[in-house]
This record gives structure tokens, sequence and C-alpha cells, in this order.
């Protein structure tokens, strides 16, 4: 599979499951910008990554990753939205064999 279909997969994997939250996808503007709970530690952090991360690979308007909206989403459904963004950088890693962007970190 070439890089360029591992990372639509991995986008649209991202993006249901978002969907599946009932959540709209970010839009690419917002660039995962911090929120007043990401500031408190509130665990959305890999969210921000992701959305860097993203947008070093090339994603484009696809990239749905947003640490704003991490951050104003609670109980199960922050869980789900920061795995989903786990789950992106991870497969950036496999795709890029293990040397992914910086932003991926």
């Amino acid at each position: 599979m070439s890089l360029g279909r591992f990372l639509s997969v991995a986008l649209a994997s991202a993006a249901l499951a978002l969907s599946c939250l009932g959540l709209p996808a970010a839009s690419s503007t917002d660039g995962g910008a911090p929120g007043p709970a990401v500031a408190s530690g509130a665990g959305c952090k890999p969210c921000a990554t992701a959305s860097a991360c993203c947008d070093a690979v090339g994603g484009g308007p696809e990239c749905v990753f947003s640490a704003a909206t991490c951050a104003s989403l609670t109980g199960n459904a922050r869980d789900t939205y920061i795995d989903g963004c786990q789950t992106f950088v991870k497969s950036v890693a496999v795709a890029w064999k293990q040397k992914p962007p910086s932003e991926c970190f």
C-alpha cells in the first residue's frame, strides 16, 4: 500500500470515529489550538500533536484533529477522541517506517 493510500485510510478511520461520536470534524484552520482545558492538563495534548502531524504529512483538509474539540468533550467521548488522535500518530509512525516528521512526537 502506498504511503498516500495508507494516510487516506488512517484519516478516514479517524473521521469515522469522530462521526460515531456525533461530532463535527474540526476545521483544518484551527490547528488543534489548545483550549482552556488543555492548559489545565486535561490530556488533550495527543490531539494537538495529531493535528500538527497531519498537517506535516500533507493531510490537507482531511486533518480533523483538534485539541480544542478534545477539551470541549467529557468522559468517554473525550477518551474516544484522544484514542483516535493517538491511533493516527501511531499509524503515521508505521507508514513512515518509524521515522515520521518531528511534528508527530
